[in-house]
């Protein structure tokens, strides 16, 4: 499958039902869940394996054939700031061609960007980018990636009170490097340690870059637009839109992405409670992308040893939905 098979997929081979789970997983016993665009690994802060994740997805391939589905189960890596995943992902695929034959694996990427706001403020956005050149775009990456980390080392020594050794044992997206929780385990390192310079290193931050999650190497949506069409392929989708596009004009800034280069919205995405993102919020994001002609990405976001579970620490589900698998 090639990036303009993908999209034509999108469009119109595929529904809600494909991208869900479904109520107590209906969607995956039946076999319809046969799509997950949004999947992190250990590379940044997901708990799995790459080669985990693609032995999961093998054997639940495998089982969907015995439920009479007989096209590929689609999946893409999209680790935070880092390609490393992706990589690892096709070297296993190809030395194992038919044990994976049913699957079609998507090289993507989460990149970190922002936008303006209406009122010129700047606005913490992530981007999910498919079909992507995993070793053409690393140079891309790689320069954002020690921006940001050069960046939080001098913030995180700056008070002497944490090194950047202890932040790399305890801090989670080490490997992302530029991702905002490792930012804000900096912040947190300092609250929990009653530093009193805390408040005056966060303002001086936001100050200067617009927002905690926004760092010196993150790219404006439109670079990093122009930094993929440089690259020869790949296309950009939002990610959860109900989050990121939060307090904007929706109907504006959709327009917006979509005049530079923005071609999908992650309408299908797998929102938890904490999100608090309200079925009229998705239904009005659904809308647009019907009327823009914009395609319709998803996935489940999973952190967790599973494809069929987001970021939640559902131990007792994946367990569950996991057991037919072994």
């Amino acid at each position: 499958m090639n990036e303009h098979e993908l999209k034509y997929i999108l469009k119109n081979k595929l529904n809600p039902e494909n991208f869900s789970t479904g109520q107590d997983f209906e969607n995956v016993r039946n076999g319809t869940f046969n799509i997950n665009l949004h999947i992190h690994t250990q590379y940044s802060d997901g708990d799995f394996s790459v080669q985990e994740l693609l032995d999961q997805t093998a054997k639940y391939a495998e089982y969907r054939l015995t439920k009479g589905h007989d096209d590929p189960v689609i999946i893409a890596i999209t680790d935070h700031d880092t390609l490393a995943g992706t990589q690892e992902a096709l070297k296993i695929i190809e030395q194992s061609p038919e044990k994976y034959k049913n699957i079609c694996f998507i090289p993507a990427i989460e990149l970190n960007s922002f936008f303006y706001k209406e009122n010129k403020q700047k606005k913490q956005l992530e981007v999910l980018v498919y079909y992507i050149d995993p070793f053409g775009f690393s140079n891309f990456v790689e320069k954002i990636r020690q921006t940001n980390l050069n960046y939080i080392k001098e913030l995180a020594t700056e008070s002497g009170v944490v090194s950047f050794k202890y932040l790399q044992k305890h801090a989670k997206y080490v490997n992302a490097g530029g991702s905002p929780a490792l930012m804000n385990e900096v912040t947190d390192i300092l609250r929990n340690k009653s530093y009193k310079e805390t408040g005056r290193i966060i303002a001086e931050h936001n100050k200067k870059y617009g927002a905690l999650n926004i760092n010196p190497g993150t790219p404006h949506i439109k670079e990093l637009i122009q930094a993929v069409k440089e690259s020869g392929s790949g296309f950009v989708s939002i990610a959860h839109p109900g989050r990121s596009l939060r307090k904007v004009n929706l109907e504006e800034t959709i327009s917006e992405f979509q005049e530079i280069g923005v071609e999908a919205l992650e309408t299908n995405y797998h929102y938890i409670a904490e999100d608090n993102v309200s079925e009229e919020i998705q239904a009005r994001i659904n809308q647009l992308a019907d009327q823009t002609g914009m395609i319709k990405t998803g996935g489940i976001d999973s952190h967790r040893k599973s494809i069929f579970v987001g970021r939640e620490s559902q131990l007792k589900e994946i367990i569950k939905i996991n057991k037919f698998l072994t």
